[in-house]
């Protein structure tokens, strides 16, 4: 099986103008992984290696210590000069063949006992000076006291070697694993020994008047003749076995999301990644913090970008733009096979045919990796043995497929909604010119229902720049995607009405499937 390095820039910080890229591997074949990336997304490089873990583990050593590491988005996300991530990555696979992985690790290993050695020494100089051997400081070695002046809300242990969950405020819950496990990789993988060590507030403790910790950022608020203070210290040692020992749950309840419901993130005012439970039957929003409790729902079943919460959305524009676009009947049927995707399966079964542009296409597939990353759709781009491992770690709502003569294969595997893109001279979906010229016909109206449910002030020059991009309508936040995101979730009154059309035989299943067909 072939392993490829590969750096790529998303679509969002291509629009956006920003020096911001992914480095990551994959042992997908002919730019699968990429193709799973939102559509407009730029590969800048792609090289096969042998030992793409190893690889990869280098070049973010490397990117750390060259550019600007965004862990706001992402620990593979770095911002910098692209050519020289491209420089750094073909430099280190073409050297992979030429070092020996040991001797990599013991210049590591070297490098550690410098350090070491050099931090021994200040040690020594430190407690050489009087003033430091009789200078008074006080040890946090507590859960309470870690976790009082943290952002982290809860912690769950399951086992004795510290596995478990951390939720931060307004946050879904991460899972933290034991770092001296065999299959252990610090990329990709937390311990609690890290985020001990990571989240430590700036304290310092006050013994007169009162005896109590205080924030830094508070002490200047209440120094005065009478007020005394010493240093904090942690002991994160004493820290991490006192978690294990006070938060051990032999009985970890996890919160099931259900069908019509999805775990989003949601711009805030406030610092950090804020989530919000999103459903789509009543189109409301409620913060983790009030609905998940301490039941376990992590980030993994999170989406991948932010969605603008807006409190009326207008969909009657909505409707008028899929009309410039589409006629009636494919917006009809569109509209199904959305609602059953992200509401309700009311249908047995959706087959809804796109072609060319496929624009119909890229927006559900767009919306469903901002709700739920990659959950519940996949491509007809990976062999059976990788799809079989998909289907058991999750259930994909609907596949988008290239070629018709798979949907009896698919039907057969239990899909049922089906999306088939194909590009075809004798058919035609959509009615470009028009959708563009309602565009530009209608952007003072366009202008002002995005101002009238946002706080966005966006004006007629952004939207010069946003109207170049002909899919964007849906796809950015501070443009129409919540609603669009509030049509696709709101029924058609001819949904209750439909009947269904015999497909012919396809397979062992007595029912027979929607079959959503273009006009000629």
């Amino acid at each position: 099986m072939s392993q490829y390095i590969y750096l790529l820039q998303e679509r969002e910080f291509i629009k956006t103008n920003e020096s911001i890229y992914k480095v990551g591997m994959t042992q997908k074949e002919n730019y699968e992984r990429f193709n799973q990336y939102p559509k407009g997304s730029m590969l800048l490089f792609q090289m096969i290696c042998n030992d793409c873990k190893y690889i990869e583990k280098q070049v973010l050593l490397m990117f750390k210590q060259k550019f600007k590491q965004r862990k706001d988005i992402g620990n593979e996300y770095f911002e910098g000069n692209y050519k020289y991530m491209i420089d750094i990555i073909y430099i280190t696979i073409k050297n992979e063949n030429c070092e020996d992985k040991t001797t990599c690790n013991e210049e590591e290993n070297e490098n550690d006992i410098e350090c070491e050695s050099e931090e021994n020494e200040n040690d020594i100089k430190e407690t050489n000076n009087p003033e430091e051997e009789t200078r008074e400081t006080y040890e946090i070695t507590t859960y309470e006291e870690w976790i009082k002046y943290n952002n982290i809300d809860n912690i769950v242990i399951k086992n004795k070697k510290g596995e478990g969950y951390l939720r931060f405020k307004g946050q879904l819950w991460r899972e933290f694993y034991d770092n001296d496990c065999f299959e252990f990789n610090e990329h990709y993988m937390e311990n609690l020994y890290g985020f001990i060590k990571c989240n430590q507030p700036n304290l310092i403790k006050m013994v007169s008047p009162i005896c109590e910790l205080v924030h830094m950022n508070e002490m200047i608020n209440i120094v005065n003749n009478e007020t005394k203070f010493i240093e904090v210290n942690y002991n994160i040692e004493s820290i991490c076995k006192d978690i294990i020992k006070k938060c051990y749950s032999k009985n970890i309840e996890f919160y099931k999301l259900q069908y019509s419901e999805y775990a989003i993130m949601v711009y805030k005012q406030e610092p950090g990644v804020n989530y919000a439970i999103f459903n789509s039957i009543d189109f409301t929003f409620t913060h983790v913090d009030k609905l998940i409790s301490n039941k376990i729902l992590t980030t993994n079943n999170g989406g991948s970008r932010f969605l603008q919460i807006k409190n009326m959305p207008n969909i009657s524009i909505i409707d008028d733009i899929l009309n410039s676009l589409v006629d009636k009947y494919t917006k009809c049927q569109y509209k199904k096979l959305v609602y059953n995707i992200l509401v309700k399966q009311e249908e047995n079964q959706i087959i809804f045919y796109d072609y060319n542009e496929c624009l119909l296409t890229t927006w559900i597939r767009d919306l469903l990796y901002l709700i739920s990353n990659t959950k519940y759709y996949i491509c007809d781009e990976c062999n059976s043995s990788e799809l079989k491992h998909i289907l058991k770690k999750t259930k994909p709502r609907c596949i988008i497929i290239y070629n018709s003569s798979k949907i009896n294969h698919y039907t057969k595997l239990g899909f049922r909604n089906i999306i088939v893109c194909e590009k075809t001279s004798k058919k035609s979906t959509y009615d470009m010119s028009t959708y563009i010229k309602y565009l530009q016909d209608n952007k003072e109206k366009i202008i002002k229902c995005i101002n009238d449910e946002s706080d966005n002030n966006y004006d007629i020059k952004k939207w010069e720049y946003d109207s170049q991009h002909y899919d964007d309508i849906f796809y950015q936040s501070h443009l129409l995607q919540t609603n669009f995101l509030k049509w696709c979730c709101t029924p058609d009154a001819s949904m209750a009405t439909s009947s269904p059309v015999a497909f012919g035989p396809v397979g062992p299943t007595s029912w027979s499937p929607l079959m959503v067909s273009m006009p000629s």
